[in-house]
């Protein structure tokens, strides 16, 4: 009677645990944290904080190729399938009241300029690590 009750237990745990997580499930709270975090705002934002690096003329052009871009809503769409993919019903609920919180509403205002300038730095970074890294490859201090 234990051997049954333990495979009961192992047939039917699982099928409990992922209850709530389907595809459906996830790509609709996906949607509400997309829905939540103001993506299109965030987009701006980034590319706002983008275009301080670049010379006034570029920087208008830029921005308003950016805004083109945004006019159909692939992006997001794009986004919250990556979304749904890579995280929980569980999770994407978590941040959208996150997000949806005073406090989760503050931080989304600073993230799109700290990604824009996070961006730049980790561009820069890794821009100087290849040229090291092909010079060192050259010199044969990295074996191939």
């Amino acid at each position: 009677m234990k051997k049954l009750t333990l495979c009961l237990l192992i047939l039917v745990v699982p099928v409990f645990c992922f209850a709530g997580d389907t595809d459906a499930d996830r790509l609709e709270a996906a949607r509400r944290y997309a829905d939540v975090s103001n993506f299109s705002r965030m987009m701006r934002d980034m590319t706002d904080s983008a275009i301080q690096i670049m010379p006034e003329k570029e920087g208008k052009a830029f921005r308003k190729f950016m805004h083109s871009l945004q006019q159909d809503d692939s992006m997001e769409k794009m986004v919250v399938v990556l979304m749904a993919k890579h995280f929980s019903t569980h999770e994407l609920n978590a941040l959208s009241d996150f997000y949806g919180s005073d406090t989760g509403r503050h931080v989304l205002e600073k993230l799109g300029p700290y990604m824009a300038e996070l961006n730049v730095v980790m561009q820069h970074y890794i821009i100087q690590a290849l040229r090291e890294f092909e010079s060192k490859l050259r010199s044969g201090e990295i074996p191939m």
